[in-house]
């Protein structure tokens, strides 16, 4: 419903009545304050959740897109390489596409790879985004993977994205 100060407001409630701090609180305390434009108070609620709960990869992303908004590109990219990492050290057959039931961590894997392939572009590194590009669409090699319906208007940012990359 994008009612972010709402939203700020009952997670507020929910800790004064005695609610557990946890990394999925921050990580949303993160959320609603980056879509004010909060951007050090979000810093500090991601950097709080990643110490609270290290495997909380959403975090790690969050953070990192924030970051790659606010222009600040070297460590935008490191909190993706560390998601990738992640997803990678995790389930190895996740990010093949084998195993999917894991409620959109495949989707979320792929994701990291748009979002890094997008600061990539920016930064002016075309070959490093295009990579990223063909992870994220699962055709490295040239050959297109699998394609989920609801995935139609991601993959053509993608493409086009692809297609900008290959014209600079």
């Amino acid at each position: 419903m994008k009612k972010f100060a709402a939203a700020l407001a009952n997670f507020d409630t929910y800790k004064q009545r005695g609610g557990a701090d946890s990394g999925k609180l921050f990580n949303y305390l993160g959320m609603c304050h980056s879509q004010l434009g909060n951007v050090d108070r979000a810093l500090v609620y991601f950097d709080q959740a990643i110490i609270m709960d290290p495997s909380l990869v959403e975090a790690i992303i969050n953070r990192a897109q924030m970051l790659k908004e606010f222009g600040h590109g070297d460590d935008a990219d490191a909190g993706f390489e560390t998601a990738i990492r992640w997803f990678r050290n995790r389930n190895t057959s996740t990010l093949e596409g084998e195993d999917v039931s894991e409620g959109g961590q495949l989707e979320l894997s792929r994701r990291v790879f748009q979002y890094r392939a997008s600061l990539q572009y920016s930064l002016g590194n075309y070959m490093d985004a295009l990579g990223y590009l063909r992870r994220y669409l699962g055709d490295e090699n040239g050959k297109t993977g699998r394609v989920d319906p609801l995935e139609t208007i991601n993959r053509a940012h993608a493409l086009v994205q692809s297609a900008l990359c290959l014209q600079n």
